[in-house]
């Protein structure tokens, strides 16, 4: 077994490891300690795949950025007080709906021809890319900003307590 492989399937069981104690974690705080894990280990995962680049957006992106806005979401919602919107009765049929989506998932991904090629392509560099994100998507990139920034103050002032103004 040579060390990509080796590294891959380490960083694969860490990813999934993460995603099953967030999904059965009942704190917040350890359920976005899990889901920061399971990110990390996608971002270690592609760097095993020589995707450097994407390896970095994901630890900036979705490792700071989403992982913060999702505690500093959920720390200023009162989730303790709201215990019969995580216990109801449609939990039975979520985890049924889960195990029906993973099998089918699995059946599928076993069952695929994958095209596997041994030339590679062109590669592109990160000034071609930082000049197609900054010229051709700059718009749609400012727009999530905007959307991001409203949807935190959305969090704010829905939160904020009745007798403060």
């Amino acid at each position: 077994m040579d060390a990509q492989f080796f590294a891959f399937t380490l960083l694969s069981i860490i990813a999934v490891s993460g995603g099953i104690i967030l999904s059965l974690t009942k704190n917040v705080v350890h359920g976005a300690l899990s889901l920061l894990t399971t990110l990390l280990a996608a971002a270690g995962i592609f760097i095993v795949l020589s995707a450097g680049f994407i390896a970095l957006v994901q630890i900036l992106i979705y490792g700071g950025a989403v992982t913060i806005l999702l505690l500093f979401a959920l720390m200023l919602s009162n989730a303790n007080e709201q215990k019969e919107a995580i216990d109801n009765r449609q939990k039975p049929i979520a985890i049924a709906a889960s195990i029906a989506i993973f099998l089918t998932s699995t059946a599928v991904i076993l069952q695929t021809q994958w095209n596997t090629r041994s030339e590679q392509g062109e590669p592109i560099t990160i000034i071609d890319l930082g000049r197609n994100l900054f010229t051709d998507w700059i718009i749609p990139f400012e727009i999530i900003s905007i959307i991001l920034l409203i949807a935190m103050i959305g969090a704010v002032v829905i939160a904020w307590p009745e007798g403060d103004q």
